[in-house]
């Protein structure tokens, strides 16, 4: 995502050559984006490295998982509904380029221009990242150990 992200959408082929590709992503916006995600990966690498050089459960992870879920979760919502995440046009990119209408309930680029897919994705988010608090909780309280600070 960092280095192409061009290449993260609908691929075309014509006589099973390739094309063109059709992204996913607003690349016109992609260095108002890009900060975001790297912060958000950044704290991600900041919270497994916590886990690993404490080696156990105990409540410095606990609190480091809970902070950085929390900014991650925060984060998510401002690049899925703040900033322009998606490629506004990439429902009628595939519309010509497939020859087919995206118009049935069931297709779900028909909702490509509404909140319906930064809603989904976000959720996923929001659910993945909860389960994660959870777990972390789960496994410090249970098993934890507590971390006593040396002089």
């Amino acid at each position: 995502m960092f280095v192409a992200p061009e290449l993260f959408g609908a691929y075309i082929f014509d006589n099973k050559e390739f094309v063109d590709t059709i992204p996913i992503f607003n690349l016109s916006k992609w260095d108002i984006i890009l900060p975001f995600l790297a912060a958000s990966f950044c704290l991600d690498f900041i919270d497994n490295l916590v886990r690993l050089l404490t080696g156990c459960y105990c409540n410095t992870v606990m609190y480091f998982s809970i902070a950085t879920c929390t900014i991650q979760v925060a984060i998510s919502f401002i690049v899925l509904k703040v900033l322009p995440f998606w490629n506004p046009d990439f429902a009628d990119e595939c519309s010509v380029a497939f020859n087919k209408d995206f118009t049935s309930k069931g297709d779900l680029l028909n909702y490509w221009n509404t909140d319906l897919i930064s809603n989904i994705v976000l959720a996923c988010i929001i659910i993945g990242k909860c389960v994660e608090i959870g777990i972390t909780i789960y496994k410090t309280l249970t098993h934890g150990t507590k971390v006593e600070a040396t002089e």
